[in-house]
C-alpha cells in the first residue's frame, strides 16, 4: 500500500494503546491520534472550568505516548 502514517480518529483516553502503537512501530508505521472533542453537548467549552478540563485532558493523552517512537 505504500503506506507510513495511520490517522486514527477513535482515540479512546481511558484506553491503554501502547500495544497498538507497538505493533505500528514494529510494522514501519507512525501514527497520528487525533484528539476527539465531539459536539458541544458531549465536551461543552463554555465556560474557564470546562475550557481547563479539556485542556487538562489533551495534555495528558500527550503526555502518556509523546516519547513512544511511533
Amino acid at each position: 500500500m505504500g503506506a507510513n502514517v495511520l490517522r486514527i480518529y477513535g482515540w479512546q483516553p481511558d484506553t491503554d494503546h501502547t500495544a497498538f502503537l507497538d505493533a505500528a512501530w514494529n510494522a514501519g508505521l507512525y501514527v497520528m491520534a487525533t484528539f476527539y472533542m465531539g459536539e458541544e453537548t458531549e465536551t461543552p467549552v463554555g465556560t474557564s472550568k470546562e475550557r481547563s478540563k479539556v485542556i487538562k485532558q489533551f495534555t495528558s493523552e500527550v503526555a502518556k505516548y509523546a516519547d513512544h517512537p511511533s
